[in-house]
């Protein structure tokens, strides 16, 4: 019943099916759902929770990040990219934007700092175990 479509003949006040079932298939071969599975967002250290693809896109999207359905596995090309496969390029972006982070030279909130201690307290106490 749920691959049919049906509409009201105006005449008869009766609903009348307009495709079959094996036409409206060969019509939409895949329908892409919005609900999926809960997942959790890591563009932001919030933890939320979505169940719908488009407010997950959208909050991807919100936080600068670009959801690429698998291009990067396939080597296919993704736009809007600021280092295609520049590897040395992309070292040396991280490694600045660190030691502008480190010095206090990067805009951060209370709890992006917050957060950044507790990560390099975490890794001395690694470190200090190994």
């Amino acid at each position: 019943m749920a691959n049919r479509k049906w509409k009201i003949d105006r005449d008869t006040g009766k609903l009348v099916e307009i495709f079959t079932a094996e036409q409206l298939r060969k019509k939409s071969a895949h329908v892409l759902e919005d609900t999926i599975d809960p997942v959790v967002s890591h563009a932001t250290d919030e933890g939320l929770v979505f169940d719908s693809r488009s407010k997950l896109n959208a909050h991807y999207k919100l936080n600068g990040y670009e959801c690429t359905g698998g291009d990067h596995l396939t080597g296919s090309s993704v736009t809007n990219h600021k280092h295609k496969a520049d590897g040395a390029a992309i070292r040396a972006t991280v490694s600045e934007e660190l030691r502008k982070q480190k010095w206090g030279m990067a805009p951060m909130t209370e709890k992006e700092k917050e957060r950044c201690l507790r990560e390099e307290r975490t890794y001395q106490q690694y470190r200090k175990n190994r």
